[in-house]
């Protein structure tokens, strides 16, 4: 069909997720990852929203991340792995991953927009809006247990640390159900929130750090920001294990939910590829255009490089993580995904059109290869 290859759910987010169940006495979904690491009493997991494997590693490099670096560096190795995220490589399809320990193919949350076959929208999952800007009550919001709840069936309590105006939001409740919220205004509250979950006997405290990815989708992931955005989030972790009083045996463990990728303007106007019913990223664009059809489309945008793949292939080939777990998963893909080239993008409308300097959704290695990097505070 295609070099690119899908992909490895063994070392991946779904493994990752599956592995904190085991850890914390509950029984797993799928077949955890395999790490050698020691039993822990508490987890504190990192969610660095956008953070690849590349963006991780320079800022390693770069001295960046400084604490963060001196933690996984500490032992006789470091404790530092290269991860996959999931297919699209975008935020809502990898936490929905992350939260329900199950892969997209189960949780059906299969990009950030998805056509609802039931109502006959395009949905955005982040807003619960059509593509006219009008809320819809729609199925996609599937209820199903979660990490949380998994994790209390075995009397196991868990706390997300989120933004406080995240809280309200569909993702939070469809995601976090079975987790006490705490919400922080500004990040220098998570130092504080994170030793209050651990006092009121959470075992699991997810903290979600959505700055980086902001970052580079308004200014890209190599500017200047991005650095600036790593260090505070290197002081806060630093300050919050220094707040630490707990006896337990912690562990802070940090992961990514995608990389990134900087992106140019087009240069052609791609507006007539959405003149047919479409979905998913910007750089993976579900279409009801045929791989044919799409050709001519292509030509005209001078895009000899972009990757047309037929959905039907791509659930045979378990790209989702299996055959879909409900019959309306496949409909919510339509019939083709388009990845476009390296640094392009599809202009989707906002609702207005609206050029990102970065982006994620594709399969590049730079959207896809996330980490994870892990050290016992106690």
């Amino acid at each position: 069909m295609t070099s690119l290859s899908r992909p490895d759910f063994s070392r991946s987010l779904l493994a990752l997720a599956n592995r904190i169940l085991t850890d914390l006495g509950c029984d797993p979904v799928h077949e955890p990852l395999s790490i050698a690491w020691a039993d822990t009493d508490i987890i504190v997991l990192w969610i660095v929203d956008g953070l690849g494997w590349n963006h991780i590693t320079t800022a390693l490099q770069n001295h960046d991340l400084p604490f963060c670096q001196t933690q996984i560096e500490r032992g006789s190795s470091r404790s530092l792995l290269k991860l996959s995220s999931v297919f699209p490589s975008t935020t809502v399809t990898a936490l929905a991953t992350l939260h329900f320990a199950e892969p997209p193919s189960e949780h059906g949350a299969l990009g950030y927009t998805l056509w609802d076959p039931e109502i006959l929208r395009t949905i955005n999952l982040l807003t619960s809006k059509d593509l006219t800007g009008r809320v819809c009550q729609s199925s996609l919001y599937q209820q199903r247990p979660t990490l949380y709840d998994r994790l209390r069936r075995h009397q196991v309590k868990g706390t997300v640390i989120s933004p406080e105006i995240f809280r309200h939001s569909a993702l939070s409740a469809w995601f976090y159900h079975g987790a006490q919220y705490l919400g922080y205004h500004t990040p220098a509250e998570i130092p504080y929130l994170v030793q209050q979950a651990i006092s009121n006997e959470s075992r699991l405290v997810t903290v979600y750090w959505p700055g980086f990815d902001a970052i580079s989708h308004v200014h890209g992931p190599t500017s200047s920001s991005a650095p600036i955005e790593l260090q505070l989030l290197d002081w806060i972790i630093s300050k919050t294990q220094e707040q630490m009083f707990s006896q337990a045996h912690v562990r802070f463990v940090m992961t990514a939910d995608h990389g990134s990728i900087a992106l140019t303007a087009p240069k052609h106007a791609t507006d007539h590829l959405l003149s047919r019913l479409y979905a998913g990223e910007r750089r993976a664009l579900y279409t009801a255009w045929s791989c044919e059809e799409l050709k001519q489309e292509l030509a005209a945008l001078e895009w000899s490089d972009a990757v047309s793949l037929p959905n039907e292939l791509l659930w045979e080939e378990g790209w989702f993580g299996g055959l879909p777990k409900d019959s309306t998963f496949r409909l919510r893909t339509l019939q083709t995904t388009l990845l476009p080239p390296k640094d392009q993008q599809v202009a989707m409308p906002e609702p207005e059109p609206k050029i990102l300097m970065g982006g994620h959704g594709g399969w590049s290695e730079a959207e896809r290869e996330i980490f994870l990097a892990w050290w016992d505070v106690h």
